[in-house]
């Protein structure tokens, strides 16, 4: 799984845990340990819970207010793809 990761343009992980420490940090951590990986690694968009306190309510409300349901994952994809498209074009 790291290595098919490692060869793609941009990796995307999202959890509805908290997001330091989480899956997606330990995936970035995990393909940089492998010597197989061709580095650089490619961007690399952790979606997930912020580490602060989170107001209590509806699960589907909390996940939208922190782009965490499928318009608020769509768009930072969206972004992070943007991104990565204008950097390879200034290099």
């Amino acid at each position: 799984m790291l290595a098919d990761a490692a060869a793609h343009g941009l990796v995307v992980t999202i959890e509805d845990g908290i997001r330091v420490g989480g899956a997606g940090t330990f995936l970035v951590d995990a393909m940089r340990l492998l010597p197989e990986i061709p580095h650089p690694l490619p961007p690399v968009c952790v979606l997930g819970v912020p580490a602060r306190y989170i107001p209590q309510g509806r699960p589907d409300g909390i996940l939208a207010e922190l782009g965490l349901d499928g318009p608020g994952v769509a768009t930072a994809v969206t972004q992070a793809l943007g991104t990565e498209r204008d950097r390879l074009q200034l290099s």
